[in-house]
């Protein structure tokens, strides 16, 4: 018997899965459920969105629940984990005004240091631009006048100044009010522009750039102390100083293209804001971008072209979004010409949740009323605020080791606050402090101000210093100058000048600090401690004026009787007035023309300078006049004599050989941060310098050698007169132009003479040439005064 099987087929079911990502949120929908069907046992997980990361406004986005599986094995629903964002903090990335400056040392080599706040450079003036939407309530002016007016009570009896402009703007921007003077007299007229009304259209852009033009034009004001307040409801169509739009195909019953705020709901089927500004103002960016000004058109103008019909919601910038784009803009721009910036959102009869939000993603989430804007512009810092200040030590630029020490006294104290000066008072000892200072006493038997000094350093700062506490506010109308001594313990013995003189620590030379550091921790009207604001750090110098040998010594001096020629011209006859010279060949100079007695006093063959050996010509004349305590060189140790010497170098040279001070206003407009200021100033004084026909001096232009001899017959009270020299001198084919300013300067600095010294009629004293006499030898003196040392002579070449 045979049996045959029967067989039935029966079709194989594969089991699939589905992944399902789900926002978590109820009442609300921050994205779709986004559902994978069909996913087969094993088969990789499909990533939420191509990898993207949900968003979700105000929250930040912490993961799936339970954690995605790499792979599909059941059906699996995941669900977006949410952690609320802080609220945001007060922006505090503050530039408090603030300066510090040092005295040069005196002869006891004491050194006085001012800190100021706020910087004693700056003149205490500030402007105030309200930029206003034409439908900006009455309760905002209101609170926008009384802010002024206690301003304006502020100020009074100060030396500061505030000048208030208003914009107000509906389609274009007006500027109603031009930067005005706040005080009672014009309070009305201030009134008044903050009052003004005008209709139809909002252009937020426009008033912006208006605002921003203002402040622009005032060049008399620092950027720090100019304030823009931006009031408006967000709600904005336009864009541009004339008001244009853009033409944006949109679908409503039919095709059309009209500019308005209804066209956020059109494109993006809500009123609702982005769930990022951040990324919508990137894609806005490329959009605008991408469409230049192709679809834009003046606004009540004629259409010429529209963006294209397809892909209308998706692929185009509207007016809307130019409109906020650009506002957003120009908002930054008036943030990073280091404006100050407020936006106030102002109520509005339409509901646009959109503007609403934008308005407060300006203001960084903040809410700003105008009380707080008023302390923002009355206080620098307020009370609580505190500064430490380390005092000074190191090595100099000489390698030596230097140590500064406060001068603990109370007669050697002072604060002022605007023009009033308060002398210190000594109190008891406050926070384990060696000594302690009170400035400005109050009601309340506290002070104002409070001076703690650490003679030993604390646990938190172990060197000598003292903490500056500030117990009351500080204000922008008022400087506030704390003024103290501190004393160099350790001078140096060797003849030479240490240390380079910055007032203000703008060169950034790094010796000879008065103090190691100074920190001020500011605490704004809010009570919120911000971060730690550096002053610079001025340095100092001082000039030893001993010969190697031991003992005191006269200081160096200039032969101011003698008049032998210092200039020898070139080998091929000629003298080259307008030529430059170096710093080499003006050491040679000074040192030609300084008394015998000195140059034997002085005499020395050896420096510490890299780049000036003892086989240089000039090694002799430089070594002489630093051992004289007349020439440094730079930071780097060297001195650099093939340099051409410039104009400010050229000043101090000759102002060292002589005990001079200044105590006025600059000479010069363009010395008050050189390093060379007080030299300068000095030199102009006595006589020796003069400026150009502009009245700058240019201390960093390179000096000829006609100027150089010219400031040296100067400073030697040498006169020539052109119609009074000697037909045997010597002469140069360079300089027989006798109308050449110069003409008699190289002639007196290139002849050795006898001569007697007559006035004129007009009471100017000037040199009659009675005898021409040889030049000096300089190699054979030189020769001279090495072997009265027991040194090796080096030749002084032309």
């Amino acid at each position: 018997m045979t049996l045959t099987g029967v067989w039935t087929y029966t079709e194989q079911v594969v089991a699939t899965y589905s992944v399902t990502y789900t926002d978590g949120v109820e009442d609300s929908v921050i994205f779709e459920d986004e559902v994978h069907n069909n996913l087969v046992n094993g088969a990789p997980t499909p990533a939420y969105n191509n990898g993207a990361t949900p968003t979700r406004e105000g929250y930040e986005f912490t993961g799936w629940s339970p954690a995605v599986a790499e792979t599909v094995t059941a059906n699996a629903t995941y669900t977006a984990q949410w952690e609320k964002k802080e609220a945001p903090t007060p922006d505090l990335d503050w530039d408090v005004s603030r300066s510090k400056t040092a005295t040069n040392l005196d002869k006891n080599y004491e050194s006085q240091v001012t800190l100021s706040l706020p910087s004693a450079e700056e003149e205490l003036a500030s402007d105030v631009v309200f930029v206003l939407d034409k439908s900006t309530s009455a309760e905002v002016e209101t609170q926008i006048l009384s802010m002024l007016q206690t301003l304006n009570e502020q100020i009074e009896n100060t030396d500061a100044t505030i000048k208030v402009g208003v914009v107000v703007f509906n389609k274009e921007a007006h500027r109603v009010l031009e930067l005005t003077e706040l005080n009672s007299e014009n309070m009305g007229a201030i009134e008044d522009a903050i009052a003004y009304e005008i209709s139809s259209g909002t252009n937020t852009h426009a008033g912006l750039l208006a605002g921003k033009a203002m402040l622009d034009e005032d060049t008399s004001v620092d950027s720090n102390r100019k304030y823009l307040i931006f009031v408006s409801d967000g709600i904005t169509y336009m864009y541009n100083e004339k008001p244009t739009v853009t033409a944006w195909s949109f679908w409503a019953d039919s095709w059309n293209t009209w500019a308005g705020p209804e066209n956020w709901s059109s494109k993006y089927g809500n009123t609702n804001a982005p769930e990022d500004w951040g990324t919508w103002l990137t894609d806005i960016k490329a959009k605008v971008s991408a469409q230049g000004t192709t679809y834009e058109y003046p606004y009540g103008g004629t259409v010429s072209q529209s963006t294209p019909q397809e892909n209308w919601q998706t692929a185009y910038a509207n007016s809307i979004d130019k409109a906020l784009y650009l506002t957003y803009e120009t908002y930054q721009e008036i943030q990073e010409a280091g404006y100050q910036c407020y936006a106030v959102t102002a109520s509005s009869n339409a509901s646009y949740p959109w503007a609403t939000s934008f308005m407060e993603y300006l203001s960084e989430g903040q809410t700003v009323s105008f009380e707080d804007i008023q302390k923002d512009i009355y206080y620098l810092v307020d009370a609580g605020s505190y500064v430490v200040d380390v005092i000074g030590s190191g090595t100099d630029n000489k390698g030596n080791a230097y140590n500064f020490d406060f001068v603990n006294q109370a007669g050697k104290l002072t604060l002022k606050v605007g023009e009033e000066t308060y002398s210190a008072v000594s109190i008891p000892a406050q926070d384990g402090a060696t000594a302690s200072y009170g400035f400005g006493d109050t009601p309340d038997d506290s002070y104002s101000y409070v001076l703690n000094y650490y003679q030993n350093g604390t646990t938190n700062v172990a060197s000598e210093h003292f903490v500056w506490k500030i117990n009351v506010p500080v204000s922008n109308f008022a400087h506030v100058q704390l003024t103290y001594s501190v004393k160099l313990t350790n001078p140096q013995s060797r003849a030479g000048t240490y240390g380079q003189y910055d007032a203000d620590g703008s060169e950034g030379y790094t010796s000879l600090y008065t103090n190691t550091s100074a920190e001020l921790t500011p605490v704004d009207s809010n009570g919120v401690q911000g971060p730690e604001q550096i002053f610079a750090k001025p340095t100092v110098s001082y000039t030893i004026k001993k010969h190697d040998g031991g003992g005191d010594v006269e200081p160096p001096e200039l032969d101011t009787e003698n008049h032998y020629g210092y200039i020898v011209g070139y080998d091929d006859g000629t003298v080259r007035p307008n030529g430059k010279i170096t710093r080499a060949e003006v050491a040679t100079i000074f040192f030609r023309l300084l008394t015998d007695e000195s140059r034997d006093a002085y005499w020395c063959q050896t420096n510490d300078f890299s780049d000036v050996s003892a086989s240089d010509w000039y090694n002799n004349a430089i070594s002489t006049l630093t051992n004289a305590g007349i020439l440094d060189g730079y930071e780097d140790g060297t001195f650099r004599p093939n340099g051409n010497i410039t104009r400010a170098e050229f000043a101090t040279i000759a102002v060292r050989f002589f005990d001079l001070t200044y105590e006025g206003e600059d000479l010069f407009p363009d010395i008050s941060d050189h390093w060379a200021r007080d030299y300068i100033n000095q030199a102009a004084a006595a006589g020796f310098v003069n400026g150009y026909e502009d009245g700058t001096f240019r201390p960093n232009n390179a000096i000829t050698r006609a100027e150089a001899v010219t400031l040296v017959n100067r400073t030697l009270e040498r006169k020539p007169h052109k119609a009074h020299l000697l037909d045997d001198m010597i002469q140069w084919p360079d300089n027989m132009d006798q109308t050449t300013w110069y003409y008699a300067d190289i002639q007196e600095a290139t002849n050795s003479h006898e001569y007697y010294m007559t006035t004129s009629e007009q009471g100017e004293e000037y040199e009659i040439w009675t005898e021409i006499l040889p030049m000096r030898d300089w190699p054979a003196l030189e020769k001279e005064w090495s072997d009265a040392n027991s040194s090796t002579g080096t030749d002084v070449t032309n």
